[in-house]
């Protein structure tokens, strides 16, 4: 592996495990401080949406981008 590779490996991982803590983390506290099923999935559905909606237009514009400069905009931007 090269150095950008390896770089871009770590940054990856860090952002990766930050979404998957914010995501777990805000679920528990909405169960914790309301005990209501509609309240954790409406925090779910508000933490995914964006992803799901986004998804498409975004794959458009990176299949017309540089890979090394969409995703280090993509890594930046989250």
């Amino acid at each position: 592996m090269t150095g950008g590779f390896g770089r871009f490996l770590t940054a990856t991982a860090v952002s990766d495990t930050a979404n998957g803590v914010f995501a777990v983390a805000a679920t528990m506290m909405v169960a914790q401080h309301t005990h209501s099923s509609v309240a954790v999935a409406a925090v779910t559905v508000a933490a995914t949406l964006p992803w799901l909606v986004a998804a498409v237009p975004a794959g458009v514009v990176v299949d017309r981008m540089d890979p090394v400069r969409a995703l280090t905009l993509a890594n930046a931007g989250r």
